[in-house]
């Protein structure tokens, strides 16, 4: 069986194709370690977990020595109060990766997150770093949930948007951060008229000094 001489150059080609993409992908995973699965998906939030949904928007964390009371959270420089009763689970935003150790001449990073699951369930999350000649990192967080319509409505929905600014000066490291959160769901139990409609704003400040001369 004689095969046409275009066919073999096109497998040859396809195989070194194939081949050279391997090796790339294999030589980034080497190079570029710092990327961590859990870092898509799991805040960074300790305490006992009370799980209440599938999505994580209604889960309440407990203080792990005195469970009776909520936990606090903290967003950069912005603190949740766990006494005002709004579950942490409804701060989520998707985590800025760190820059990857071949991009050091880079000076703005940006990605997107995205999830699609039933029931017209999505996440979009989108994150922005900026680096300044002087010594400032500016950075951008925003996140929108649409919960599965199973037992929500089509105006549910879920926002998070965190603004921060950090600069490191001669003796001091300063930060600043405003959130924006707002939030429109229906809690998953079986109880009529029951639901939570936030809308709060939330600013911190961090001023480290150093003393020493």
């Amino acid at each position: 069986m004689n095969i046409p001489h275009s066919q073999v150059l096109r497998r040859i080609v396809l195989a070194y194709l194939c081949a050279f993409l391997f090796l790339n992908i294999l030589l980034s995973q080497e190079l570029d370690s710092s990327i961590i699965i859990s870092d898509f998906q799991y805040p960074d939030i300790h305490g006992i977990p009370i799980i209440l949904d599938e999505t994580g928007e209604n889960t309440y964390y407990l203080n792990e020595r005195n469970p009776e009371f909520i936990s606090d959270g903290k967003i950069n420089q912005v603190m949740l109060d766990g006494a005002l009763g709004i579950p942490l689970g409804s701060y989520f935003l998707p985590k800025l990766l760190p820059k990857s150790s071949q991009a050091d001449s880079v000076k703005n990073t940006s990605q997107i997150y995205y999830r699609k699951g039933d029931y017209d369930y999505s996440d979009l999350g989108i994150g922005l770093k900026i680096e300044s000649s002087d010594s400032g990192l500016f950075s951008f967080q925003g996140f929108k949930r649409s919960p599965p319509q199973l037992y929500q409505n089509s105006e549910d929905e879920l926002q998070n948007y965190l603004l921060s600014f950090e600069r490191i000066m001669n003796n001091s490291n300063l930060g600043v951060s405003i959130l924006y959160h707002y939030e429109n769901v229906n809690l998953p139990v079986n109880f009529p008229n029951v639901s939570r409609n936030v809308e709060s704003f939330h600013g911190g400040l961090r001023m480290d000094h150093s003393w020493d001369k």
